[in-house]
C-alpha cells in the first residue's frame, strides 16, 4: 500500500475543488472567498503577526 505524500494529498484536493468548480477560475475565486468568510477566526493576518513581533522586540 502506497502512503500518499502531503503534496500529492494537496494536489488531490485541489483538483477535486476544481472538478467541482466545472474548472471555472470564476467560480473557483468565489468558492475560496466563501470559505475564507466561513473561518475568518482560522486566518492569520501577515501584518499584525508582524506588529505583534515589533512590540515584542520593544518590549525586551
Amino acid at each position: 500500500m502506497k502512503i500518499e505524500s502531503t503534496l500529492e494529498r494537496i494536489r488531490r484536493v485541489r483538483h477535486e475543488i476544481s472538478e467541482e468548480c466545472d474548472h471555472d477560475p470564476q467560480k473557483l475565486v468565489a468558492y475560496f472567498q466563501k470559505r475564507q468568510q466561513d473561518h475568518l477566526d482560522k486566518l492569520v493576518s501577515r501584518k499584525s503577526d508582524l506588529s505583534k513581533e515589533v512590540w515584542l522586540k520593544d518590549a525586551a
